[in-house]
C-alpha cells in the first residue's frame, strides 16, 4: 500500500470513528498525539534497558514500539487533514532541507 493509500484508509476510519464520536476534536486529537509520543519514549527506555521495570506486566517489546509509531502516524495524518496541511509535500520539502542542512555540517 502506498503512503497516499494508507492517507486515504485514515481519514475513511477518522470519518467512521466522527460518526460514533462528535465530541472528539482537534485538542482531543492533539492530546492523543503525544499520549502516544509518551508510550513510545517508555517502551523505548525499557527495550533498551534505561529503565527497569519489576513486574513482568509491564515488560515492554519492539511490538509496542511499532504500535505506539503507528498510533502516532494516524493521530499526525488526521491532525494534517484537519488543518490543510499536504503531509507528503511538506514531509519531501522538509526532508530536502534535512539533506541541506546535513551536507552543510550542521549536525556534526
Amino acid at each position: 500500500m502506498t503512503f497516499e493509500q494508507l492517507i486515504k484508509e485514515t481519514l475513511a476510519l477518522r470519518d467512521d470513528f466522527n460518526k460514533k464520536s462528535t465530541s472528539y476534536d482537534k485538542r482531543d486529537r492533539t492530546l492523543d498525539l503525544v499520549e502516544e509520543v509518551g508510550e513510545l519514549a517508555n517502551a523505548v527506555l525499557l527495550v533498551e534497558k534505561r529503565k527497569k521495570v519489576t513486574p513482568a506486566h509491564k515488560q515492554r517489546s519492539v511490538t509496542d514500539i511499532a504500535d505506539a509509531l503507528s498510533d502516532m502516524l494516524f493521530n499526525m495524518v488526521v491532525l494534517a487533514e484537519d488543518y490543510n496541511i499536504d503531509l507528503i509535500k511538506d514531509y519531501e520539502r522538509m526532508l530536502v532541507e534535512l539533506k541541506k542542512r546535513i551536507k552543510k555540517g550542521e549536525f556534526s
